[in-house]
């Protein structure tokens, strides 16, 4: 009896972890669907916006009677510069990137900064810290390329960084920009059209990867339901049917997560079926953006980002390590011991 109680327990501490584990996947998930945009790295000289072009822009975009159904940010490192204090005499290095229009694209967790709000910046958490001994530091002035700037805000998003918007024509010419769709159906023909009106290099396909990590963490708590349905429902002979009908189950279970509530991007359906190249050729558009993504240089905010698809991967793959080690319990107290059946078969036997 005393063998039975501890089983029973070890099996709901383990249902409990693998609870525990798909909600910390699903939590990283969100986090990670923040940073879900059309994303573009310029490879060459060829490729740059130039600052008077991208201010127009965003001055264009302000002045319109109907806004468009997207918004914009032109932004480029700048790499590692000095930061300073004048007033402690402190100094830092950190990552300096310039901006062209909302920041907040770009960070979730702090001031929003707009293409005009020129003079005012958002620093890193440690730079905040290594300056002034705090986070609480809004309103301080800072030095950057010996032009005072005004801390508006601290992000915990990164450590070492300082956001500004650039304000001179003389700045170099964006390499990179980030395009917010508010419906994600539109998303093709707002990628088409920005594209037309800029030379904007090539695009980095995180929607796809956060749409592939949606599926994943939408299918991993299917198929242990079903599997945990399979075990617990199932008796006598039946459990000793193949495991196609829980197979069977997660894979209705997940094609039916992913018809109603996932959907897919508008750029994976051909506009005619019978058009067979297009299968091949997006894939091909697909693997050449994911190797872009991971080639290219990496700020802080990139690294968390792919942190947040290395979090999703783990807690799912340690969910289903915790139910496999759970169904190894239960089946465990199941086994026939030293000739004897186990407990449950003892009953179903009687």
């Amino acid at each position: 009896m005393k063998n039975k109680i501890k089983r029973n327990w070890r099996i709901f501490i383990c249902a409990i972890l693998t609870g525990l584990l798909l909600l910390g996947a699903w939590s990283a998930f969100l986090d990670m669907k923040q940073y879900q945009s059309l994303y573009y790295v310029g490879t060459g000289e060829e490729t740059g916006i130039a600052f008077g072009e991208a201010y127009t822009y965003q001055q264009q975009q302000m002045e319109a009677e109907e806004g468009k159904p997207y918004s914009v940010l032109f932004w480029m490192i700048e790499g590692f510069g000095s930061l300073k204090s004048s007033a402690l005499e402190t100094e830092v290095q950190t990552q300096a990137i310039a901006l062209c229009g909302r920041s907040d694209l770009l960070l979730k967790d702090s001031f929003r900064l707009d293409y005009d709000d020129r003079r005012l910046c958002i620093i890193g958490s440690m730079d905040a810290y290594e300056l002034f001994g705090g986070t609480d530091v809004e309103g301080i002035s800072v030095l950057y390329e010996d032009r005072a700037y005004r801390i508006v805000g601290v992000t915990g998003q990164a450590e070492h960084l300082f956001l500004y918007q650039a304000e001179t024509e003389g700045s170099a010419s964006f390499d990179r920009a980030v395009v917010s769709c508010g419906d994600p159906q539109q998303r093709s023909m707002i990628r088409n059209s920005f594209e037309s009106s800029f030379t904007v290099g090539n695009y980095m396909e995180n929607t796809f990867l956060s749409w592939l990590m949606q599926i994943f963490v939408s299918i991993v708590p299917v198929a242990i339901l079903a599997l945990w349905a399979k075990r617990f429902f199932s008796t006598g002979k039946r459990r000793r049917r193949p495991m196609f009908f829980a197979a069977g189950a997660a894979l209705v279970g997940a094609i039916v997560i992913l018809i109603l509530l996932i959907g897919y991007p508008a750029d994976m359906i051909p506009i005619s079926w019978s058009d067979f190249t297009f299968w091949s050729e997006m894939l091909n558009s697909k693997k050449e953006s994911l190797l872009m993504f991971i080639k290219s240089e990496k700020t802080d905010l990139d690294v968390t980002y792919l942190m947040l698809i290395l979090k999703i991967l783990c807690y799912n793959i340690l969910a289903i390590m915790s139910f496999i080690f759970t169904m190894w319990l239960v089946q465990k107290g199941r086994k026939p011991a030293n000739g004897q059946f186990g407990t449950e078969e003892c009953t179903q036997n009687l």
